[in-house]
């Protein structure tokens, strides 16, 4: 039964993010607020109704917001609850904390929410206590903004806007003239700033198509004229729309940001439309005026953002389902985007994926395709895959499943795209993924000094349970040479052994090997020699290169698994089981 004294928070969630739900309630009650949550409150013997009555009486509730919790049938009258009594927000009895993308709608689209997407666990508590402040006012004075204030100065009182689209369609003398003559306001006289009506006459010129590269000229710009956005943000702003973008850019009201800003969509835009030039003539107007009408900002030269110069990531976490459905669905596949230059994870609709093993490779073809176009405009070329699999399918002869090229011709996954196998069960592990950010330390001195390929530990015995977490303490990694165990059982407590111990790379071979240990080991240091260690796109194709070799049977049945302290995928615990009393 649910204690009758009012909490201050409940927490409201679905059970596919009861991990997230769990983390929060223990950060606000570490903080000293107390908490009502079901995974903890709602007891066996209770009556359920009773007890979400009572929960939905605390001073404010939680939204633990994701796709699953927004589709959920039972979560909404939670959240209603809340709203019905500020409706207006003015009491915010509703915190919405969005854990996994995903875009409210109806009436939650206008309420504010806590970010938590891609957010390291210091940072995600941090935002946590920001958000419960009842102003977001800094603890030290701001830094006096005197270029800005000097500028100001000599700006003149009223601000051209620099015309239409429809006025740079004129025949090219007509044109000629008009840049000889002054632009005509279109918004009137108004601040030294740049105002809300000129930017939505910019934005007027960008399509949907083009928000991929507008979004990252707004990161450029503000790269230049502030610092990483993100860093300067911790809040996380979206970043969605085009609409959030041109929102953004006039509430900062900065001159020199809109400049540099719209110098960066030019050259995105150009090289976007190499095939087919564009006309950008307006944006290289409007630039020129506001620059020019604001004292004289200066013109500095953009560079695009080259293609290739940036390596992607498509992250898929296989996650056992624990039941097997009618279909024979066994397995959900969870996938996220990153981009090397990016900070944060990059959002893209790709849905969840809920299918038997075999079937993972159909879905896996529009997944890499997908990815690749989203990621293009951040200058990634083709990308690697990251496969992050449970134990038990660690040994799964991945390079062998069958995907679609671009023109739909089967290909099997090795030769299709490069790719590397990481541990699933390492990212339900914080205090392994804290010993693997120690032991990446050390490979990454080891690579420097490039002494890695000799400091990796060499098992030339088969080891017996309990053995490697010995052997491999502070190791940059394994190479395991011997033959194991050919019962599955045998040989899963081996590998649970490498995962447990966190060691960032590690090489063995598949029961299916017939080489001799010297074989083995040349292989393994061949592989290891030949690539960037703390490089996964590189060591992907190396170890891609190896396997399509002639005759080399060796490489073929060589099995690794990598991890590093970054990239890691976005989903619910699998260690806690579901609780059937939370909505589905």
């Amino acid at each position: 039964m649910v204690d009758s004294e009012t909490k201050d928070f409940f927490v409201s969630y679905n059970s596919a993010d009861r991990a997230w739900a769990e983390w929060i309630a223990w950060v606000f009650e570490e903080k000293g607020y107390s908490v009502i949550i079901q995974a903890w409150d709602f007891r066996p013997g209770g009556n359920f109704i009773l007890d979400m009555q009572r929960a939905t009486e605390a001073e404010r509730t939680v939204m633990v917001l994701s796709d699953a919790y927004l589709q959920a049938s039972y979560t909404q009258p939670e959240w209603a609850a809340a709203f019905k009594q500020d409706p207006e927000s003015e009491a915010r009895k509703l915190l919405p904390i969005r854990v996994s993308p995903c875009q409210p709608q109806g009436m939650l689209a206008p309420v504010v929410y806590v970010d938590l997407v891609g957010k390291t666990e210091t940072e995600a508590e941090e935002l946590l206590m920001v958000a419960l402040q009842e102003r977001a006012k800094p603890r030290t004075r701001p830094v006096f903004p005197q270029e800005e204030a000097a500028r100001q100065r000599v700006t003149p009182k009223t601000v051209s806007f620099p015309g239409t689209t429809a006025e740079f369609s004129e025949p090219a003398e007509q044109a000629e003239a008009s840049e000889r003559s002054v632009v005509q306001p279109l918004v009137g006289p108004h601040s030294s700033k740049v105002s809300k009506a000129d930017w939505l006459n910019l934005f007027d010129n960008f399509s949907g198509k083009d928000f991929a590269y507008v979004q990252i000229a707004f990161l450029c710009a503000f790269k230049v004229v502030y610092g990483d956005f993100w860093t300067i943000r911790p809040d996380h702003p979206q970043l969605s729309e085009l609409a959030q973008i041109r929102n953004l850019l006039t509430s900062y009201d900065n001159p020199q940001l809109a400049v540099q800003f719209v110098g960066q969509a030019i050259v995105e835009l150009q090289r976007a439309s190499e095939d087919e030039p564009r006309d950008l003539t307006f944006l290289q107007r409007w630039r020129e005026t506001v620059a020019e009408v604001h004292g004289g900002i200066a013109l500095t030269k953009t560079e695009p953002i080259v293609p290739g110069i940036n390596q992607g990531y498509l992250l898929l976490a296989l996650k056992e389902s624990g039941r097997v459905t009618k279909e024979g669905a066994s397995v959900t596949v969870f996938s996220g985007l990153h981009a090397t230059g990016v900070s944060n994870s990059i959002e893209w609709d790709a849905d969840t994926i809920t299918c038997s093993l075999d079937q993972v490779a159909e879905h896996l073809s529009d997944l890499i395709h997908k990815a690749e176009e989203v990621l293009s405009p951040y200058g990634c070329g083709r990308i690697t895959v990251e496969l992050f699999l449970p134990c038990v399918y660690l040994e799964e002869n991945v390079a062998d499943w069958e995907v679609q090229n671009e023109q739909q011709r089967p290909r099997s996954l090795g030769r299709h795209r490069g790719f590397v196998v990481r541990s699933l069960d390492r990212v339900f592990s914080k205090p392994t993924q804290t010993v693997l950010s120690q032991n990446w330390q050390l490979l990454e001195d080891c690579v420097k000094a490039q002494k890695a390929c000799e400091r990796f530990h060499l098992q030339d015995t088969c080891p017996e349970p309990g053995d490697l977490e010995v052997f491999l303490e502070e190791q940059p990694g394994l190479k395991l040479v011997a033959d194991l165990p050919e019962d599955s059982e045998q040989r899963q407590d081996i590998l649970y052994d490498i995962i447990n111990s966190a060691v960032p790379i590690a090489l063995w071979s598949s029961p299916a090997c017939d080489g001799t240990t010297d074989e083995r080991l040349t292989e393994f240091e061949t592989l290891l020699s030949a690539s960037q260690l703390t490089d996964f796109a590189n060591l992907a194709q190396q170890w891609r290169r190896r396997r399509i070799q002639v005759n080399n049977m060796t490489a073929k049945q060589l099995r690794l698994l990598c991890d590093c302290p970054e990239r890691w995928p976005q989903l619910p615990d699998k260690r806690r089981e579901d609780d059937l009393l939370v909505a589905s």
